[in-house]
């Protein structure tokens, strides 16, 4: 499996409308997309927000941020952002949910 870790900052204020947003159009569109295993934000209350997606495949995991939905849900949150995200890529080693 393969983790695409994507870091954001916004206001404080925004981390609301950022979290409606994740929760109301991002997951619904990625948890569709082949190879989607699950995905994970996680927010500071500075403003610094994350987002983990794991996936099968790096390939998989890759492709999302070029894909159309993934590029029209961005571009909602896009007004909110103070730049680019940092993007990093890890691959799964070991994993265990509860």
């Amino acid at each position: 499996m393969f983790c695409l870790a994507s870091r954001y900052q916004t206001l404080p204020e925004n981390l609301d409308k950022v979290v409606k947003i994740f929760k109301d159009e991002a997951v619904p569109l990625v948890s569709k997309q082949k190879g989607f295993q699950g995905v994970y934000l996680l927010t500071k209350q500075t403003g610094e927000f994350m987002v983990l997606n794991i996936w099968d495949t790096e390939e998989q995991a890759n492709s999302w941020p070029q894909n159309p939905e993934h590029i029209k849900v961005a571009s909602n949150l896009k007004p909110m952002l103070s730049g680019a995200p940092v993007r990093e890529g890890f691959e799964i080693r070991v994993h265990a949910l509860k």
